[in-house]
Formats: structure tokens, C-alpha cells, sequence
């Protein structure tokens, strides 16, 4: 059935908070397999999803803008994340936000129930672009309004408070996931036993165990990231008031050269300080200007980390509840080629823990070169106090008072201020070190879950190629 047959129903298909499903396709988006979930709020049967295209689903209400964005993200090999609204198969809806990402021989896309206020910003949102393209559809057909609603979507983005798509989507998956933990509380994953449970199942027990314990380590890191929101609401605010310190004080470097030689042979002294504070101010502002890089890396490093554990978070939660699903099915229920789309999930669950501890690590090394380079213009700018403590000696021996003395003293205010946002920065620096650090060191607990994960799907893969005669006998011996 083509979805344009559907009759729509303004009703929606409900699910539960703590339900995840997921979607792999091809890369033409033609549907390789779903679990239980996703056929079940979809209304389709396994059968009728399999091998048709993904838009089967796809719902009139959802402006082309959104998926010419979503496409341009996995065309160019990057993960996105967006909130659609889909269509079931008795012409009902249900919200979801999507986070997909290509994989091996195709696109994986993990889907849960949203819930924050960000998600009622984006349906005011989609109901705007939605009437805007089909007014340019009637004009200038759809390619040229998928691709002015794709403006047109990042524009309505920017009124509400985000640069690009890049920055929304990853904020919008941090709300759903906190707005979701705190419906939910924690859930307890369990650990089943293989003991004494049917022979068939027990490939699959031991993946739903390794999962769990994966996700159990992604829950605590997820958890540990509040660091970093400190450090990315603090940083961009460190930022801003750093960039303004460079230009005050060479222009207040500037004015003390100019007043100390108009003091001629009295302001000889005076003019020798406003030099040397001069050429600090100059070393100080390239120092500023490597900070402000460095800060802005550290930032963009952090936001994307946090991205990934969230996206891994759900990869393991996936996982664990497709293991559990199929051991209450017969090997004539399991898909046949569920081993392979297992493979792909985990490995793709794989590769994202290894570049969440890579990138751990450039993050540990960024916070570092950070904490170096506050370090140096900390110095630089106690070089520039010391500076104008003797201009103030100076000034008292030859009797300047007025303009210079003005000058001298908002020198030190500035310095106070550079050297107080430089403490600051160490401060959120020193916390934010040792909380990485201990992240680090949980690389080798969740190595040992990725290769028992490994391990599972492998004996999956081996089990679900294997006849249930072959599977006993293999048990017995």
C-alpha cells in the first residue's frame, strides 16, 4: 500500500517512553529490517515493511526542507538527528526523534518517544515550512521548494537561538534524552543467566548480557558529562570577555605612550613603562587570541563527545532489547539474516565507543593546552600589574596626576579583571581534567564489554545459520 492511499486520521499511535525501536535500510533507504517495536506502531506487518522504501512511512505533515537536511548529513557520511512526524498504516501519526547514521551497506536510525519543550518549538516550526514550500511547490515544483524550506528551516533555527542544524540537533537530543531520564528515572537493564535456559536462546542471552553491561558504563558517562555543560555554558561567556581585553588594553597602552611624551624629559621614565606595558599588551592580545581558539576547539570538542555517548547510549540500548526480544522466538520466527543485522548494529555500537575514547582523549589533551595557555597570559598579565605599579611609583615621585593617573588605573582594573577570568578558566579546567581522566580509565572495563559483545553476535551470526538438529548437538557435546 502507498502511503498517498492512506486516509489520514488526526489521531496519534502511542508508545511508551522506555520503548526504543530502530530501522536498517540500504543505501537507496529501501527497508532491510525493524524490530518488533517498529513494525508494531507502524501498524505494518514485518512483511509488508520489508524491501518497501522508507517513506512508506512518511506523513504529509512533514515539510521536504527537514529531509533535504537530514539527506545532505548522511550523503555526506554524518550522523543527524531530527524530530519527525510518521505515518502508520491505519493513517494515524506518532512523533518520534530520529538519530540515524550510515553503516555498513546502508542506514541505521534509532528512534524514541520526545518529550521536551524544545519538541513543541519544532512542530510551530515544521507547520511554518510546511505552508511556505507548498506555496513555492506551486510555482517552482518540489526540488526548489525542498531546498528553500531547507532555508527557510535554518533561518526559523537561528530566531530561536541556534547557529546551524548542527547545533539544534544535538541540542534537541541532550533535552529528549534528560527530559526522558527524568519521566523514566534510571532503568535497570538485567543481566540474565544462561543457566538452564533453552540451548537456542542462549547466544542471545549472552549478547542481552553483554549489552546491559555496556550500557551500565554509557549510563555513567552520560552522567558524568554535567562537566561538561559547565564547561560549555561557562567557556563561550570566559570568551566573550577575554576577546574584549585585547583591544582595551593596547588602546590604554597606547594612551600612556602618548601621555608620557608629552611630559617630555619628566615623563622620560614614565614613557620607558608605557613602552614596556606596550609590547605586554601586544604579547598579551596573540595570547588572548589563542586562548579564544582554543577555547572555541574545546567547546566544539566537548558538544561533539557528548553527542556521540548519547548516540552509543542508544546503539547499546537497542541492542539489549533486540537480544531480549529474540529469545522468546522460534528460529522459524527470527529473521534469517538477523546474525548479519545484528552485526551491523554492534559494530556500528563499536566503532562509536572507540571514537568517544579517542576523542576523550583530544579532549584531554585540548583542556590541557588550554590550561597552558591560561597559564601564559596569566603571566603575561602580571608582567602588565607589575608595569603599572611602578608607573604609579613613577607618577607619585615627579607629581602626575589628571589624565595619566586615569589611564594607570584602568590598566589595573583590566589586569585584575584578565588575571580573575584566567583563574576562572584554571578552575574549570582543573575539574573538568579530573573528571576526563576518569573517564579515560573506564576505556579498559567497556573494551572487555565490546569483546564479549563481539563474542555474542558472533555465536549469534554462527547459531542463526545453523539448523536446530546442528544447535542441539552442539549443546551436547
Amino acid at each position: 500500500m502507498s502511503n498517498s492511499e492512506i486516509r489520514i486520521v488526526d489521531e496519534s499511535r502511542e508508545f511508551r517512553f522506555d520503548e526504543s525501536f530502530f530501522s536498517l535500510t540500504d543505501d537507496q533507504s529501501y527497508i532491510r529490517y525493524g524490530n518488533s517495536v517498529f513494525t508494531r506502531i507502524s501498524a505494518y506487518e514485518e512483511a509488508e515493511l520489508i524491501g518497501n522504501p522508507h517513506n512508506v512511512i512518511r506523513h504529509p505533515d512533514m515539510p521536504r526542507g527537514f529531509f533535504h537536511i537530514f539527506w545532505q548529513y548522511l550523503k555526506s557520511g554524518k550522523t543527524v538527528a531530527g524530530y519527525v512526524k510518521n505515518l502508520a498504516k491505519d493513517g494515524r501519526y506518532y512523533w518520534v526523534l530520529a538519530v540515524s547514521t550510515p553503516c555498513r551497506g546502508g542506514y541505521l536510525s534509532i528512534r524514541i518517544k520526545p518529550s521536551s519543550k524544545l519538541f513543541e518549538h519544532a512542530k510551530e516550526i515544521y507547520a511554518k515550512a510546511l505552508s511556505f514550500e507548498q506555496d513555492i511547490e506551486k510555482q517552482e515544483g518540489k526540488k526548489v521548494a525542498a531546498e528553500k524550506s531547507h532555508a527557510f528551516l535554518l533561518t526559523e533555527l537561528k530566531e530561536l537561538g541556534y547557529d546551524n542544524y548542527d547545533k539544534f540537533m544535538k541540542d534537541a537530543v541532550k533535552q529528549e534524552l534528560t527530559s526522558r531520564s527524568e519521566i523514566l528515572g534510571k532503568v535497570e537493564l538485567d543481566v540474565p543467566s544462561a543457566f538452564g535456559a533453552d540451548p537456542k536462546s542462549i547466544p542471545y542471552i549472552e549478547l542481552q548480557g553483554a549489552t546491559a553491561e555496556t550500557s551500565e558504563i554509557f549510563a555513567e558517562i552520560f552522567s558524568s558529562l554535567s562537566v561538561f555543560h559547565q564547561l560549555a555554558s561557562e567557556l563561550p561567556n570566559r570568551r566573550e570577555n577575554m576577546a574584549e581585553l585585547g583591544p582595551t588594553l593596547s588602546f590604554l597602552a597606547l594612551n600612556t605612550h602618548i601621555s608620557a611624551s608629552r611630559l617630555g624629559d619628566a615623563g622620560a621614565t614614565l614613557s620607558v613603562i608605557s613602552q614596556t606595558i606596550r609590547s605586554l599588551s601586544k604579547e598579551t592580545d596573540r595570547l588572548i587570541d589563542d586562548l579564544l581558539r582554543q577555547i572555541e576547539s574545546l567547546c566544539d570538542a566537548a558538544e561533539d563527545l557528548e553527542f556521540n555517548v548519547e548516540f552509543a547510549s542508544l546503539a547499546s540500548e537497542i541492542c539489549y532489547f533486540l537480544a531480549a526480544e529474540l529469545q522468546g522466538q522460534s528460529p522459524e520466527e527470527r529473521d534469517p539474516n538477523i546474525g548479519e543485522w545484528i552485526d551491523v548494529v554492534t559494530q556500528e555500537l563499536v566503532n562509536r565507543s572507540h571514537y568517544i575514547f579517542d576523542k576523550l582523549n583530544d579532549l584531554n589533551k585540548l583542556a590541557n593546552s588550554l590550561s597552558t595557555d591560561a597559564t601564559s597570559l596569566s603571566y603575561k598579565v602580571g608582567q602588565m600589574r607589575v608595569a603599572q605599579l611602578n608607573g604609579r611609583i613613577e607618577m607619585a615621585s615627579i607629581d602626575v596626576t589628571g589624565n595619566f593617573l586615569s589611564i594607570f588605573e584602568e590598566i589595573l582594573g583590566v589586569v585584575s579583571f584578565a588575571l580573575n577570568e584566567c583563574d576562572q578558566i584554571q578552575n574549570l579546567l582543573t575539574e573538568t581534567n579530573t573528571d576526563v581522566n576518569g573517564l579515560i580509565n573506564m576505556d579498559s572495563k567497556l573494551e572487555l564489554c565490546l569483546r564479549n559483545i563481539h563474542s555474542a553476535t558472533e555465536a549469534v551470526k554462527h547459531s542463526s545459520q545453523m539448523s536446530e538438529t546442528e544447535q542441539l548437538n552442539l549443546i551436547s557435546s
